[in-house]
């Protein structure tokens, strides 16, 4: 099967994979006010959604974290054995503290660092996942993913994966339909809300069309 994917109609959630993104985690950016890292409890369950319904493993896969912030769930990643891992951000400060703990994640291999702005972003890599946890209410989420979309960076199979706070995520997760991105499931941890994404294949648009009603 090829890049690992895993086809499953339901979630067996075996083993809690766990998450070792940085050696010490008093030094993680986490600590500091000017980002709202991912609690590492829902980092922990995305990763298992991940590897118990999407991917047979992650050695093949490519992740992007479009909104770097703590960078947390990029060392996380990292340290799971993906194949590549970037990690944008555009805000000088948070970026160099990024810096700094890089040289802490317990597995810098294929890990880089990208200081620049989601919206200006391209590379010549297909992204099996992308992470967009971006400050909530500011309507940046979407801007990304047709960002992401019309420069060509996502997989034919990639996995979008948004959190978003619980009171926008169904305006966002009207917006992504509207986009033609299919939601394959969605969690609330409380106040936060996550939605799982992938593009409609060209075969779901023939089916439609073709099972569609045309005027008399």
């Amino acid at each position: 099967m090829s890049k690992g994917y895993r086809h499953v109609t339901h979630i067996q959630m075996k083993k809690k994979i766990p998450l070792k993104g940085l050696k010490n985690k008093k030094n993680d950016v986490a600590a500091k006010p000017v980002v709202r890292p991912t609690k590492s409890r829902i980092r922990q369950a995305l990763f298992n959604i991940l590897r118990h319904r999407f991917f047979e493993s992650f050695t093949d896969i490519l992740f992007l974290e479009a909104f770097g912030g703590s960078g947390a769930f990029s060392f996380d990643a990292a340290s799971l054995g993906a194949k590549d891992v970037v990690c944008v951000e555009k805000e000088e400060r948070v970026f160099q503290i990024l810096k700094q703990n890089k040289e802490k994640c317990a597995r810098k291999k294929g890990l880089t660092l990208v200081h620049e702005d989601i919206l200006n972003f391209s590379a010549s890599l297909l992204f099996d996942v992308v992470f967009l946890d971006p400050p909530y209410f500011q309507g940046l989420i979407l801007p990304a993913v047709r960002h992401l979309k019309a420069c060509g960076v996502l997989a034919p199979k990639a996995i979008l994966i948004l959190e978003t706070s619980k009171k926008e995520f169904k305006s966002v997760h009207a917006a992504l339909l509207a986009e033609s991105f299919v939601c394959e499931l969605s969690r609330f941890y409380g106040k936060i809300a996550v939605g799982f994404y992938t593009q409609k294949s060209l075969e779901t648009f023939a089916t439609q069309a073709k099972n569609a009603t045309l005027p008399a």
